[in-house]
C-alpha cells in the first residue's frame, strides 16, 4: 500500500467524525491498521496582507536607505533578514562556503513549504521595524485591513 498523508483541521464533533471516516477509507482494514496520528494546536498562517506588508511597506525604506533595488535586492535584504531572525546554516556549492537562513517566513528548516503563523508573521515583522530603528530606518507598521 502506498503512504497516504492526510491533514485535518478538527474545529467540531462533526469534524472528528469525517476524519474518522476518512482513516477508514484509507486503512480499510481496521483489524490491524498501521498508521500514525499527530495531534497538535492549529495555528493560522500568515495572511496575504501580512506578507504584502513584509514587502510592501517593511522592505522599500530599507531598500531605499541602502541603495538597493528591484527584486534580486529584495531577495537578498528578506535572506538577510531571515538568516538573522531564525539563524544561519553554514554549506557549501563547489567547495566554496556559503551562509543561508536556517529557514525562511515560507520554508521550514528542511526546506519544505511551511508558512509562518500569524503570531509569528507579527514578530518577525517587529524583529525587521527594530533592526531599521537601530540603523535609522522608520519602518512603518504594518497596514491595517479595515
Amino acid at each position: 500500500m502506498a503512504s497516504v498523508q492526510t491533514t485535518f483541521a478538527i474545529y467540531t464533533a462533526n469534524s472528528i467524525r469525517a476524519a474518522c471516516a476518512a482513516v477508514q477509507a484509507i486503512v480499510p482494514d481496521l483489524d490491524n491498521p498501521k498508521f500514525e496520528v499527530v495531534i497538535r494546536a492549529h495555528k493560522k498562517n500568515r495572511s496575504l496582507a501580512q506578507n504584502k506588508s513584509l514587502f510592501g511597506v517593511a522592505y522599500p525604506p530599507l531598500m531605499d536607505h541602502m541603495g538597493m533595488r528591484g527584486e534580486n535586492d529584495r531577495k537578498d535584504l528578506h535572506a538577510y533578514f531571515c538568516g538573522e531572525y531564525f539563524g544561519w546554516v553554514d554549506s557549501a556549492i563547489l567547495g566554496k562556503r556559503k551562509q543561508r537562513p536556517r529557514r525562511t517566513t515560507t520554508r521550514n528548516e528542511e526546506g519544505k513549504r511551511d508558512l509562518l503563523d500569524t503570531v509569528a508573521m507579527a514578530d518577525f515583522y517587529s524583529f525587521v521595524q527594530q533592526r531599521g530603528a537601530e540603523h535609522g530606518v522608520d519602518v512603518p507598521d504594518p497596514e491595517r485591513k479595515e
